[in-house]
């Protein structure tokens, strides 16, 4: 499991690995209460041996060619939002998680193969980061950028005025280039202006 990125007091973990049910239990097991994304192509047995923990799930975002089966083992057990792409998954999840004003967990473990919308589990972890940095970018504003503090295991973008909420922190693997293009564009505008 990765943590992609935390948005406020949202944390957005990456499970895409989690290729059928025994794996999703693991990352289920491991959050009191989450806002979980999953589907895609379903293996045998689809995610009934996940029942005993359905109780955790604070709301399902079902996607991909499993959405309905999931949808239906779930139903009366769960929240079910059929989202059909990640994309849709990502943002929904997000604002039902925002929404609760407390900490909570954004988890892509899928339960499922990713064939039916990528070419392997790794193409669908990729796109469920981008889906999330696409949220940080919009969050922070196009003209804010991120920076790398000294010493810093990971990239954060910060707002004016900002506060720990309004912080997004991101895994230093993600887009990392491009962040420092952005703090090299940062500290050269500051260097350069006539103040």
């Amino acid at each position: 499991m990765e943590t992609v990125a935390t948005l406020g007091r949202v944390r957005f973990v990456n499970d895409s690995k989690a290729t059928n049910a025994d794996a999703a239990r693991q990352a289920l097991s491991s959050y009191p209460r989450s806002f979980w994304i999953l589907g895609g192509q379903a293996k045998t047995g689809g995610i009934e041996s996940l029942e005993d923990l359905f109780g955790r799930v604070a709301k399902a975002y079902v996607i991909g060619e499993a959405a309905p089966a999931f949808a239906q083992t779930l139903k009366g057990k769960a929240t079910v939002a059929e989202s059909g792409t990640l994309d849709a998954a990502v943002a929904q999840a997000y604002a039902d998680a925002s929404a609760t004003g407390q900490d909570a967990i954004v988890l892509l473990s899928p339960a499922a193969a990713s064939f039916d919308q990528y070419a392997d589990f790794e193409a669908r972890g990729e796109a469920f980061r981008a889906a999330v940095q696409r949220l940080a970018h919009a969050a922070r504003g196009p003209h804010e950028a991120p920076f790398r503090s000294k010493g810093a295991s990971r990239m954060t973008a910060a707002t004016p005025n900002s506060s720990p909420t309004a912080t997004h922190a991101f895994a230093r693997s993600d887009r990392s280039a491009i962040g420092v293009w952005w703090w090299t564009v940062d500290r050269w505008m500051l260097a350069s202006s006539p103040c």
